[in-house]
């Protein structure tokens, strides 16, 4: 609770800085105030002008806190549907990424396109 208390009056000191935002939102979910840390966390999106919030980002740092927080405090459909949204993410990236290798088949030879899929094999396993 002091974690959180402290986070939270370093973010009032500096309301723009994102990281304090980011670690204050986190210490909230620690200590389970998730209504306080989701409202931190779009204090962010509202001030920039954005409309979306944190699954459109993918912001899974914080779906996996969240998620967390929710399964200790027994909200299982909570936890389940952040965690999801994680799943979603990771889903996405590798859609991408199968987009990314097509693109690269084309466009470079195959020692180069190897050599990629071999670095990504040993960062991503």
């Amino acid at each position: 609770m002091r974690g959180k208390e402290l986070y939270e009056e370093a973010r009032q000191l500096d309301t723009a800085d994102r990281a304090l935002n980011a670690l204050s939102a986190k210490q909230m979910t620690k200590v389970d105030m998730l209504d306080e840390a989701h409202a931190t966390m779009d204090l962010f999106f509202s001030a920039c002008g954005y409309e979306t919030g944190v699954h459109e980002v993918q912001t899974m740092w914080f779906e996996a806190h969240f998620g967390k927080s929710n399964l200790r405090t027994g909200n299982y459909r909570r936890a389940l549907k952040d965690f999801n949204y994680i799943e979603r993410h990771v889903e996405a990236m590798a859609n991408n990424q199968y987009d990314y290798y097509m693109y690269s088949l084309r466009k470079y030879s195959c020692q180069g396109f190897e050599e990629m899929v071999e670095l990504t094999d040993h960062v991503l396993l």
